[in-house]
């Protein structure tokens, strides 16, 4: 009876994390807009997207000169191993951002 229960709870996870990827967007904008100027800039409105944003900037997923905004006030004081956006020289930040 445990592993089916442990069985179900790792299908229930595997399904939500799934539906949350494919809802990772950057906002309304998300990626219906190209980034590539202010008023199609992508739009970061929870933690959760700008992470997404981070890390498809520090993989090179995304290329540089891509717009943001920041469209709510995010808090990450509780991320204590937060890892810069930018931070590879490989891949720096080399976009623009609007903190709003």
């Amino acid at each position: 009876m445990r592993r089916f229960i442990a069985f179900m709870l790792a299908i229930v996870l595997m399904a939500w994390s799934a539906a949350g990827a494919s809802a990772m967007v950057y906002g309304e904008a998300g990626y219906e807009t190209e980034g590539y100027d202010e008023d199609s800039a992508w739009e970061i409105n929870s933690v959760a997207t700008l992470i997404k944003a981070r890390d498809d900037i520090n993989d090179g997923t995304i290329s540089m000169g891509r717009y943001y905004k920041l469209a709510e006030d995010l808090d990450i004081t509780s991320y204590t191993d937060w890892i810069p956006i930018g931070l590879s020289s490989t891949y720096p930040f080399r976009g623009h951002f609007d903190g709003n």
